[in-house]
């Protein structure tokens, strides 16, 4: 019965990164263009205030707003500090960089997931792990090769953004297991509002009908694409959310063939298959473990 309930939370948490990977994508696309044609620090700005204050508006009518209050408040800083900071790598490595390319450097956020878990999660890397992390790197350096279109700010900005990215994800599987997911992105999103706004005074550019209507659209899925990442990692180990993500890459080549025309070219490739190698073999361990072992109490909300 115990490995019967385990196969549930992991298909539930699978389930749920699915979700996420769809909605990033999405996502993504919407801000690859806004990207390119809007201010970073604005595009944060009215991402964040699209979503925040309806949802602050909600639970202030409910008198629920002191469960934002409640909890760890220096984690959830520092989470929400370091997720803030992500962003706008992100969307600038969105803009500059084919969306394929972009996601395909910045998935070296797994393999730093399984290096966080380390001291914050207290999680035992084995000897197999370190391994894969190498054969993944490995792919990094050949994506990342001196000459590389990609070898760039912009793919620098990617690799940060994973790096931090990675780190955000692990603080935020801590965090869930006494804080709700929606107060996790709360606490991100008035971040990313108070970044943007102290850009607004120096770069600001009134939105177009499409451009805001691109802003709601990128607002609403990312933050539905947050909720179903974090209730993934109250219920999966770091590494196997980080493997299953690895499908986000099939999903952005396909979203940035289809609307810009973009495709990796065989270096990209080649590094993008060994880091998906190498995630995958990660969960593919890790699964297999945990199958073999009764299921540890997981937070849900």
């Amino acid at each position: 019965m115990n490995n019967v309930a385990s196969s549930y939370h992991s298909l539930r948490g699978i389930g749920y990164i699915l979700l996420s990977i769809c909605c990033f994508g999405l996502s993504d696309s919407a801000l690859k263009f806004l990207g390119a044609h809007m201010p970073v620090g604005e595009v944060m700005f009215f991402r964040s205030l699209i979503w925040l204050f309806p949802v602050l508006g909600y639970f202030a009518y409910k008198g629920a707003l002191h469960v934002f209050w409640e909890g760890d408040l220096k984690a959830q800083t520092v989470r929400a500090a370091i997720a803030a900071v992500t962003l706008p790598c992100f969307i600038y490595a969105y803009s500059q960089l084919p969306l394929a390319d972009a996601y395909a450097i910045s998935f070296v956020s797994p393999f730093f997931m399984a290096i966080f878990s380390i001291p914050i999660l207290k999680e035992r890397v084995e000897p197999y792990m370190w391994w894969a992390i190498l054969f993944g790197f490995c792919g990094v350096l050949i994506m990342m090769r001196p000459g590389s279109s990609v070898m760039s700010l912009g793919g620098l900005a990617a690799f940060s953004g994973g790096v931090l990215y990675g780190l955000a994800m692990v603080l935020s599987r801590k965090l869930t297991r006494n804080h709700a997911p929606l107060s996790v992105m709360v606490w991100f999103s008035v971040f990313t509002l108070l970044a943007g706004m102290v850009t607004l005074p120096f770069s600001w550019e009134a939105p177009s009908l499409f451009e805001g209507t691109l802003l709601a659209v990128t607002a609403i899925l990312s933050s539905l694409a947050q909720l179903y990442g974090i209730k993934s990692l109250s219920i999966l180990k770091a590494p196997v959310a980080g493997g299953v993500e690895y499908l986000n890459l099939v999903w952005g080549t396909f979203l940035g063939y289809f609307f810009w025309g973009d495709f990796p070219d065989n270096y990209i490739v080649t590094g993008a298959v060994m880091l998906v190698m190498g995630g995958l073999y990660l969960t593919y361990r890790e699964t297999t473990k945990s199958s073999q072992t009764p299921p540890t109490a997981c937070f849900e909300n």
